[in-house]
């Protein structure tokens, strides 16, 4: 080959990785072109992708019930999702009867929450795959629910520093074997427990910081040994076996406000004298006396009452309204299930908008009435309590039958309307079907 050939060749070789050069450059540019113009029709098309992470963690976290549906619109959310504490806090799993699945679900689920506080919405057994899994997170924890049949085997450094709620449940022959005792870890900030057949002698807790505490099926006795100990309660719901009168003193509950209970026998023997909301869920004729000296001995003003009346509990609206003016104090009232006759109502509703009873009176909601109530006694009340001291605002009516006849319906909710124009918040049902925001209202 001679010297002039291998000169052209070495000359067109450079040309052509010239050419290369230029072509690449040029693509370069126009790829990074393709990936700016397809971040703006991003920004155009689905704008709520260019938030920072940060942004769209914030904004899923006010309004987005669980963080599996972001985690299922794309990838970037999806990568969001997995890798932000903020949007685990809680963790739902199935019945302890499936505890594999819900070991599955914690030991995926843990991973996610980081070292912020998170809540479990399961109840777990003390013996099970699932509590092991997760007592390194026992720190974290807002609240615990927990089957229990002994001792639980809690680490000796381990602390509930997050802890604010607790639920015990005994499985096993209540009235059985006492010999055992759940000594809890160190919890500062534990102020609600819920107790299901258990003794006081079965569990240490700090009962002196609980604000608010749930009882079920404990003795009555036992129950007033537990009130005992929380000075500080605020809240009390209780479902008691029954049990024939003890004796045994009053129990003062000083800072006491709220008591929801299907066992009023309970209240024969406490003092409340800051009750201002009281739920009897059991209600019957034998609860008035009861109720009576629980509000004489207090000096509590109620403000908020609930009589529900179970089938055939014997009670009637006379006893709920002799019950009633223990506590002319009350400004909300129900009265759920309670049996009477439409005249026995018609007479009370007059007296409630002539004030001669509950004068303080601004909501009132009777449902699953058995009884069909004068729709125009109904509006004749609340025109009469709409303005003045005592002005009613809001009135719920369900009934249970729903044999109100048409021409009835229509001639109240033309009364209503001018009522209801004026403020007042009226809801009117008939069996399980609500009228609300009617047209003509």
């Amino acid at each position: 080959m001679s010297l002039a050939t291998n000169a052209q060749l070495r000359a067109r070789l450079s040309e052509v990785q010239s050419k290369i050069v230029e072509l690449e450059t040029q693509l370069f540019l126009l790829h990074r072109e393709e990936a700016s113009l397809r971040t703006a029709l991003h920004s155009v098309v689905y704008p709520v992708l260019t938030l920072p992470d940060d942004t769209t963690t914030e904004i899923f976290q006010r309004y987005l019930g669980s963080p599996l549906v972001l985690a299922s619109v794309c990838k970037q959310w999806r990568a969001v999702a997995l890798s932000c504490p903020r949007l685990w806090p809680a963790i739902a799993g199935p019945l302890p009867a499936h505890a594999r699945i819900l070991a599955n679900l914690l030991r995926s689920r843990l991973s996610r929450v980081g070292s912020l506080p998170f809540r479990i919405d399961a109840t777990l057994s003390t013996t099970g795959e699932e509590f092991a899994i997760l007592t390194p997170y026992l720190a974290q924890l807002l609240n615990l629910r927990l089957y229990v049949s002994g001792p639980i085997a809690f680490p000796g450094e381990v602390l509930l520093s997050s802890l604010q709620e607790l639920a015990l449940e005994h499985r096993g022959n209540f009235m059985g074997q006492t010999d055992w005792r759940i000594t809890l870890p160190i919890t500062p900030r534990l102020r609600i427990l819920h107790l299901s057949h258990m003794r006081s002698s079965q569990i240490s807790v700090p009962w002196s910081q609980l604000t608010d505490l749930t009882l079920y099926g404990q003795t009555i006795r036992e129950a007033l040994v537990i009130l005992q100990l929380t000075a500080n309660l605020v809240t009390l719901h209780a479902r008691l076996q029954p049990q024939a009168d003890i004796s045994t003193g009053l129990v003062e509950l000083r800072h006491l406000r709220t008591i929801s209970t299907l066992s009023f026998g309970v209240l024969k023997h406490i003092k409340t004298p800051l009750l201002s909301d009281l739920e009897i869920r059991n209600f019957s004729t034998a609860a008035v006396p009861v109720v009576r000296d629980l509000i004489s001995r207090s000096g509590c003003p109620i403000h908020k009452l609930l009589l529900k009346s179970p089938p055939h509990s014997g009670s009637t609206l006379w006893d709920a309204q002799e019950c009633i003016s223990f506590m002319p104090t009350i400004r909300a009232l129900t009265l759920s299930g309670v049996p009477c006759d439409p005249g026995d109502w018609e007479d009370m509703l007059q007296h409630i908008g002539e004030r001669d009873i509950l004068p303080e009176l601004e909501s009132l909601n009777v449902t699953d009435c058995r009884t069909s109530i004068s729709i125009h006694s109904i509006a004749a009340m609340l025109a009469k309590r709409a303005e003045g001291p005592g002005t009613i605002r809001s009135f719920q009516y369900t009934e249970e039958r729903g044999n109100w006849r048409d021409e009835d319906a229509e001639r109240a909710l033309l009364e209503l309307r001018e009522l209801r124009g004026r403020g007042v918040n009226i809801e009117i049902g008939w069996g399980p079907q609500w009228y609300r925001n009617l047209a003509v209202l």
